[in-house]
């Protein structure tokens, strides 16, 4: 007569799916935690640029012109000075215009905020690589020039 053994434990085979299926959670986890953080970012930055520009508004209500905009530095008015991407924020002005230039590291996050509705104000250049002007603002590789005018 034979005994029947009741063997307890789990196969390799069930462990090897358990873990397969916890890399794909990990992984759908890791691309929506990353998707959401640029989210905050670009949102961020879009706050921060109306914030500066509300605040230079202001003071274009003083002087009456954006003549010496450069002379007013954006940690004097306790504004931020670099965006999300860590890369200084620039505000130049003439007469009745305000230009606010952002930085990126790569063309896609360019292309992205760029596309963006920006309340009242002119995309000067679309992703301008930053040999010129908006690097000498900015410090990045890419970034975009948003124009106010009054």
């Amino acid at each position: 007569m034979r005994t029947q053994r009741y063997e307890s434990g789990r196969s390799m085979i069930e462990i090897v799916g358990v873990l397969a299926i916890m890399g794909l959670i990990t992984a759908a986890a890791f691309v929506l935690i990353t998707s959401g953080m640029e989210t905050r970012r670009r949102n961020q930055a879009a706050d921060e640029v109306g914030n500066i520009v509300a605040t230079y508004r202001g003071l274009f209500a003083e002087a009456g012109n954006f003549n010496n905009v450069g002379s007013v530095s954006l940690s004097a008015l306790k504004l931020p000075t670099n965006n999300p991407w860590n890369h200084a924020y620039g505000v130049a002005g003439s007469g009745t215009s305000l230009t606010v230039y952002v930085g990126f590291d790569d063309t896609d996050t360019c292309s992205i905020m760029a596309a963006r509705t920006w309340s009242d104000s002119t995309l000067d250049n679309l992703c301008k690589e930053s040999e010129d002007t908006c690097g000498k603002f900015t410090g990045a590789d890419v970034c975009i020039s948003l124009t106010y005018g009054f």
